[in-house]
């Protein structure tokens, strides 16, 4: 499944040089809601902490999560392979680190309630710079995410609510199938 995907959106990127998805979920909660559009660019190689990347879990979920750190690992002694550090702002911890294969794309705008929001404005840079720079704040996010996910699953049949590793809501009939980030 994990493999399909990479080939799929890959290959999508590659036919045509952006991916434009629905976001889901609250793992990057406030700086992306569920329901807007999140639109993605090839992911060239270079990537600067703070900027939001699209990539494959090695669960098979795709997602999207800020870049804190990128790193050389020596795999073996003539072997380096790239990883990245990235995590959700709504999130209380880091994803496992991502290798070079899963990444897809980098975010470049979102669009929210119809106005488009570029990721190069000033406010979008200065919220991402702050993010990796005071990893406490995200915490405050954090709650804020896990508050908003109890006061929405308040109204569901269910009474559900989102898992507490990635804030995503569980697959269920009254809600859709919810799978995560974009």
């Amino acid at each position: 499944m994990r493999d399909e995907l990479l080939s799929t959106f890959h290959g999508l990127m590659k036919a045509k040089g952006e991916v434009i998805l629905p976001a889901s979920g609250l793992s990057m909660y406030p700086y992306i809601l569920p329901r807007d559009e999140c639109r993605f660019v090839p992911f060239d190689g270079r990537m600067a902490p703070g900027q939001i990347a699209l990539f494959v879990s090695e669960e098979g979920v795709l997602i999207s999560h800020r870049l804190h750190l990128a790193e050389l690992h020596l795999a073996e002694p003539w072997n380096k392979e790239e990883r990245y550090w990235l995590r959700g702002d709504g999130n209380f911890s880091g994803d496992r680190p991502v290798g070079r294969a899963q990444m897809i794309g980098i975010l470049v705008e979102v669009t929210r309630n119809g106005r488009k929001i570029a990721e190069k404005r000033f406010d979008r840079r200065w919220w991402g710079r702050l993010a990796v720079r005071y990893p406490r704040l995200l915490k405050l996010s954090a709650h804020a995410s896990r508050w908003r996910a109890k006061r929405e699953s308040a109204f569901t049949d269910e009474g559900g609510g989102q898992d507490g590793v990635s804030n995503r809501f569980p697959e269920s009939p009254a809600r859709g199938a919810a799978s995560g980030n974009p």
